[in-house]
């Protein structure tokens, strides 16, 4: 069973980031949705509005081609 729990844009691009440099290619949308104890099909809702906004990229019905383009930062309100 998921987790009921929010995970963060920040959290999904990190893991990406994580995994491509741990497995040493892309991570499959199953490695990437169970390491984020979420369901496949809310990742891939993430990763449609994600991409949209250019923070990662892939290559529709091809497998392991998800790639982080930039990075997510998100400023506290105090600066730091």
């Amino acid at each position: 069973m998921k987790s009921n729990q929010k995970v963060t844009d920040e959290e999904i691009i990190k893991t990406i980031r994580n995994l491509w440099f741990k497995l040493g290619y892309s991570p499959s949308y199953k490695e990437l949705a169970d390491e984020l104890n979420i369901s496949a099909s809310t990742l891939f809702n993430r990763l449609k509005r994600l991409r949209k906004e250019g923070f990662v990229n892939y290559v529709d019905s091809s497998p392991r081609t998800l790639t982080v383009t930039k990075d997510y930062i998100i400023y506290r309100e105090d600066g730091r």
